[in-house]
C-alpha cells in the first residue's frame, strides 16, 4: 500500500507538560498546584515563545501513543516532584484521559489565539500532529484532532499557515482511497463532515469537491453502517454548495 508523506513524528513530551495536565485533572489532590496550573494555562500565550512551546508540548502528548515512549529521565523528574503523579500515571489514564485532554487544550489555545502566527518549524510540527491525530487508533484523539482542524478552518486561522486546507484534502483522499486502515477512514470522514458542517463559507468549493468521488465510491462499495452514514452526511452537506463533481454523480447519490 502506498504511504502518505507525513511530517516526521514529533519528539516525546516533557515532564513539565505532563505535570501540568495531571495538576489540571486532579483539583482535589493539591488545590494550590491546580490553581497554579490554571494560571499557567491562562498566561502561556502572553509571549510568542511560551505560546509556541506550549502548543508543541500539547501536540507531543496528543501524538504520544504510549507511556513507554517517554524517556525514563522525564518520568523520574515527575517522581521526584510528587509520588502521587506517578501513581495515577498509568497507560489507561494516558490513553483515555491525558491525550484527549491535551487535544482539547491544543484546540482551545489555537482557537483563542488564532491570529498569533507561529514560526515555520512549529507550524510544520503541528500540521503533522493533527494529521497523525485523525488516523490515530484512539477514537478520542481522532475526534480532538478533527475538531481542531475544523475550528481552525472555520476561523480561517493563519496561525498554522495560510492555505493549509489545500494540504489536508489530499491526505483525507488518501485515507479514503488508498489506506486500508479503518481508523484512517473514520478520521477522514469525521474531519470532512465537521469541516463541511462548521465551515461552509471557508473552504474552496472546487477543492472540497475533489472529495466527492471518494465519498461516492464508499456508497458504491458498501461497508459498515457507520462508514456509509459518514459518507452520506458529508455528501448531504455539499448539496447547498453543489460542487460540479456532485452534479455528475447525482444519480448515485440519490440512489443511496
Amino acid at each position: 500500500m502506498a504511504t502518505f508523506n507525513l511530517p516526521p513524528e514529533p519528539s516525546s513530551p516533557n515532564a513539565e507538560i505532563i505535570s501540568l495536565l495531571i495538576s489540571l485533572s486532579s483539583p482535589h489532590h493539591n488545590k494550590e498546584r491546580h490553581s497554579l496550573a490554571l494560571r499557567t494555562v491562562d498566561s502561556v500565550s502572553s509571549s510568542p515563545t511560551s505560546h509556541a512551546a506550549f502548543l508543541q508540548q500539547l501536540g507531543r502528548v496528543l501524538c504520544c501513543q504510549s507511556l513507554s515512549s517517554i524517556p525514563h529521565f522525564e518520568i523520574e523528574k515527575l517522581r521526584s516532584e510528587d509520588d502521587f503523579i506517578v501513581q495515577i500515571l498509568n497507560e489507561d489514564q494516558w490513553q483515555n484521559g491525558f491525550r484527549a485532554m491535551a487535544g482539547l487544550l491544543l484546540k482551545n489555545t489555537l482557537v483563542t489565539n488564532y491570529r498569533m502566527v507561529l514560526e515555520d518549524g512549529v507550524k510544520y510540527e503541528l500540521r503533522g500532529v493533527l494529521l497523525r491525530g485523525i488516523i490515530d487508533g484512539n477514537a478520542s484523539v481522532r475526534n480532538a484532532s478533527s475538531s481542531c482542524i475544523s475550528s481552525l478552518i472555520n476561523l480561517n486561522a493563519s496561525s498554522i499557515g495560510e492555505g493549509w486546507w489545500d494540504e489536508v484534502i489530499p491526505f483525507l483522499k488518501w485515507c479514503l482511497d488508498v489506506s486500508t486502515n479503518a481508523n484512517a477512514e473514520d478520521g477522514a470522514l469525521s474531519t470532512t463532515r465537521k469541516v463541511i458542517e462548521d465551515s461552509p463559507n471557508n473552504f474552496n468549493i472546487d477543492l472540497i469537491g475533489g472529495m466527492v468521488p471518494s465519498l461516492i465510491n464508499i456508497l458504491k462499495e458498501g461497508g459498515s453502517c457507520e462508514k456509509l452514514e459518514g459518507a452520506l452526511k458529508c455528501l448531504n452537506g455539499l448539496i447547498g454548495p453543489m460542487p460540479s463533481t456532485l452534479v455528475v454523480n447525482m444519480n448515485t447519490y440519490w440512489s443511496n
